[in-house]
């Protein structure tokens, strides 16, 4: 049941917020491709998607035309979530203890290397 509610929660989710909810005009594309292979039985499927997905002109049927999927494209919901940070406070328990003593390997905390400070140097008037 857990596992329904979420593959659920996830379709109802990308369909509400992404362009997946074309898919769900498939049938409508269906439908139009068997009243076009009708009007002429020697149109293959590809010759109707180029028809229609090729820079499409307006036509008697226009109109189921705009329905068929990724025809049109529709402002999609998006969601902005916020959590607020003071609901949840760090247990002073579980924290890491810092250690004061300063780790570095080097014996100059900064050092210039002689390569690179030749290189970069300013142009030089002669």
């Amino acid at each position: 049941m857990k596992k329904l509610l979420v593959i659920l929660s996830i379709a109802v989710y990308l369909t509400s917020t992404t362009e997946i909810n074309q898919l769900l005009k498939l049938p409508i594309l269906v439908e139009h491709y068997i009243d076009h292979s009708q009007q002429n039985p020697k149109m293959s499927f590809w010759d109707f998607l180029v028809l229609h997905y090729n820079n499409h002109e307006p036509d008697a049927d226009y109109d189921t035309d705009m329905r068929l999927p990724f025809m049109a494209h529709h402002e999609v919901l998006s969601l902005l979530a916020y959590v607020d940070i003071s609901l949840y406070q760090l247990n002073a328990d579980h924290t890491v203890p810092q250690d004061k003593k300063n780790h570095t390997f080097y014996k100059e905390l900064y050092l210039k290397s002689r390569y690179l400070s030749g290189i970069w140097q300013p142009p030089k008037v002669s």
